[in-house]
């Protein structure tokens, strides 16, 4: 899923914790093993500001969640 400039900027940006309530109260080491080896990671793409400032965008974790749990 590719992303424009305009849907990045309007996209809200999550913590690793707040991504894990969204995907429905995942630890973050499960969070971190999905974006790893997960059949559809390319949705759980992290941005990476640097080592330790991680964030998901909102709408990667929905449509995440809408091809792996339908729902969202």
């Amino acid at each position: 899923m590719r992303l424009n400039a305009q849907q990045i900027k309007n996209d809200r940006e999550l913590t690793p914790k707040e991504a894990c309530e969204v995907l429905g109260g995942i630890s973050q080491k499960t969070l971190i093993q999905w974006t790893r080896s997960h059949r559809h990671r390319s949705f759980l793409a992290p941005i990476r500001y640097s080592a330790r400032r991680v964030r998901y965008l909102e709408s990667q974790l929905c449509e995440f969640k809408r091809r792996c749990f339908s729902v969202c």
